[in-house]
């Protein structure tokens, strides 16, 4: 069965296809937005002191340096406030000019514990800017053709609940037909793998770069879900080494999903308690959450492969059926991308996974690269990546995609 069409998606043409970032934004020291940590507020404190604490306050001091600190309080918020109300403007605006995603809030919390004086508690922007910031480092690491032609991207909600959503073919929180990812703000789920945004904002045992790394996490693994084309057939034979019209050996039954354990069970006559034994068998797997199917051992795998890529390199030195999945993505990856997600950037990705600038930089050279190759050199170089799975019109394609850009 042939993948899905991610052709002639509306509103690509309007973006970049392969350099989405300039030299000057690659090169400047530091983003606008990377603002130095703000002092957070406790979300129960008032902007004011209640009554009974004002009335002891006013006690103990002279009127005059109680309303000075009054004043001071207010002022100091206030600066604090519009720091950070501008320093979330700046990224909300980069993500629609550079990207093209709008990132939508919604109505995340925007009950009374989080009003200051004048507007939102610093506390809330800055976890808004936070958010902002992760998704900013997980689009920077795939070129245009991921994100805008493949996924077609528009816009990532963050939402208290799917309530406040329109359900809409939702896979995970990805929604492909609408272009839109949505992601709940409180616990939704218990299989403990897919987790939410808003408990990691809110996660105060997490550091400040532990809880972007999950929210990374959670993005890269959603993507994978919207971008997703592979025909399960050739990953079964491909990726998996199986092959339904064959009998499944005994010493690949641990490699099975869970679904295909159950049906084994109920069809094939596999003993229950064996069926129970295999489904707690990780051999090639990164978790067992990815024992659902293929869909997610695919996008449990893209987590590792963007987050933790030298732990996943660990992992498979001892676990070559896993190494074979991810050989298998990567080659995916690389025709996705349109010959930009090459072996180098995997490279890349291993000592850098934790600086998305680098991988930017990468992607923008790589299609730079491309983009002067001649036709000859240029097939050939395709055909070695892709082990010669394209065809002429694929790489017609692709050639028509780096003239674009050389007109531009």
């Amino acid at each position: 069965m042939e993948g899905p069409d991610f052709s002639d998606k509306e509103g690509y043409d309007d973006f970049a296809d392969t350099i989405p970032l300039t030299d000057e934004f690659l090169e400047s020291s530091s983003l606008p937005t990377k603002a130095p940590p703000i002092e957070k507020i406790d979300h129960r404190r008032r902007a004011f002191l209640n009554f009974a604490a004002a009335a002891g306050v006013a006690t103990a001091l002279p009127i005059g340096l109680t309303a000075r600190l009054y004043g001071e309080q207010i002022v100091g918020e206030t600066i604090g406030r519009n720091e950070a109300e501008r320093s979330l403007q700046e990224i909300l605006e980069r993500l629609k000019n550079i990207y093209g995603i709008n990132v939508d809030f919604g109505q995340f919390g925007a009950d009374e514990a989080v009003r200051g004086i004048h507007g939102e508690q610093v506390k809330f922007l800055t976890e808004k800017r936070e958010v902002c910031e992760a998704i900013e480092d997980t689009l920077m690491c795939y070129p245009p053709a991921i994100y805008k032609k493949r996924a077609a991207i528009k816009a990532i909600k963050i939402a208290d609940n799917y309530g406040d959503v329109d359900q809409v073919e939702v896979v995970g929180q990805a929604v492909k037909e609408s272009g839109n990812i949505y992601l709940e703000r409180h616990e939704g789920r218990s299989d403990g793998i897919l987790v939410m945004l808003g408990n990691i904002i809110r996660d105060a045992a997490l550091s400040s770069a532990e809880r972007k790394n999950k929210m990374r996490w959670v993005l890269h693994h959603e993507l994978m879900h919207m971008i997703d084309g592979v025909d399960e057939t050739r990953w079964t034979n491909d990726a998996r080494g199986l092959r339904y019209d064959e009998v499944i050996p005994t010493n690949m039954l641990p490699t099975l999903y869970n679904y295909e354990l159950d049906s084994l069970r109920q069809n094939s006559g596999l003993k229950p308690e064996y069926a129970e034994q295999y489904k707690k068998s990780f051999i090639g797997f990164v978790r067992s959450y990815g024992k659902t199917n293929g869909s997610e051992d695919r996008a449990t795998i893209a987590e590792d492969l963007f987050v933790f890529p030298k732990k996943l390199k660990e992992i498979i030195v001892h676990d070559p059926l896993l190494g074979r999945k991810v050989d298998f993505m990567k080659k995916e990856y690389f025709t996705m991308s349109q010959g930009v997600m090459d072996e180098g950037y995997w490279n890349v990705m291993l000592e850098h996974s934790e600086n998305p600038r680098f991988l930017a930089e990468y992607v923008r050279l790589r299609s730079e690269f491309l983009v002067k190759l001649p036709t000859e050199q240029f097939e050939k170089y395709v055909a070695k990546m892709s082990g010669g799975d394209l065809t002429d019109v694929d790489i017609a394609s692709w050639q028509g995609v780096y003239t674009r850009m050389l007109d531009r």
